[in-house]
């Protein structure tokens, strides 16, 4: 859906990523009073001693919270920018004066989508979302979000429609070897390492599916469908 409103609209895409996302999140920590016993580097750079903790300031990663402190300061951040909360709560729209579009925004964790018209007021705009945080780098016309590839066409003075496909994640997937199986053969029995490479297998494919390849979620994988050439090329 953004990437359609992006090329309907004629907008510019960009990709930002922010550094050390879980470390910007609200420092809420303090109010829950959590101490913690610090790892041996910690307690060195800090010279304490054997009995003595600290006390955790900040959501930090590792911890199951940090993705929520994160979220809660991008939920709070944008709309205080002007942004407005659009279909999803990871997708936004600015708003004009006349009430037209003029922005979209997306976030993926600590991966941000920005599409703005060419302008001066569309700079302002980037610009107040890039005062908020530390950035690493800013990417367009061309970069791979998420395993995804996606460009950005631009033709006679208009940014145009946004291609996506995944052929080098794909490239990457590696085969897991099976023997062959009947409809009434047993589970696999081959250990815990090839059922832990199949579901990464599985995984991997589903993100394929979601994300460029729906036609995947279609195909029934079957010793039938294989004889019968039913497949698909990921390629």
């Amino acid at each position: 859906v953004f990437f359609a409103l992006t090329a309907s609209f004629g907008f510019r895409l960009r990709k930002g990523d922010v550094t050390a996302a879980f470390l910007q999140g609200e420092s809420t920590e303090l109010e829950r009073n959590v101490l913690c016993e610090p790892v041996k580097e910690l307690a060195d750079n800090l010279n304490l001693k054997p009995w003595q903790v600290v006390r955790l300031r900040k959501a930090v990663c590792g911890l199951t919270n940090a993705p929520r402190r994160w979220w809660q300061h991008v939920a709070a951040t944008t709309p205080s920018l002007g942004w407005t909360e659009c279909i999803e709560p990871c997708f936004w729209k600015m708003l004009g004066p006349d009430g037209t579009v003029q922005g979209l925004c997306m976030v993926h964790v600590d991966d941000f989508l920005i599409s703005l018209p060419d302008g001066t007021a569309a700079q302002q705009t980037l610009q107040a979302l890039k005062q908020q945080y530390t950035w690493g780098s800013w990417e367009e016309k061309e970069f791979v979000m998420c395993g995804v590839n996606v460009k950005q066409e631009y033709r006679n003075g208009r940014y145009g429609r946004i291609l996506i496909d995944q052929q080098a994640y794909c490239n990457d997937i590696d085969e897991v070897p099976v023997p062959p199986r009947s409809y009434d053969s047993q589970p696999l029995t081959e250990g815990q390492k090839k059922k832990t490479q199949l579901k990464g297998l599985f995984g991997s494919l589903q993100w394929v599916a979601s994300q460029s390849s729906p036609m995947i979620h279609c195909l029934l994988y079957t010793s039938d469908a294989a004889d019968e050439g039913l497949g698909v090329d990921l390629g």
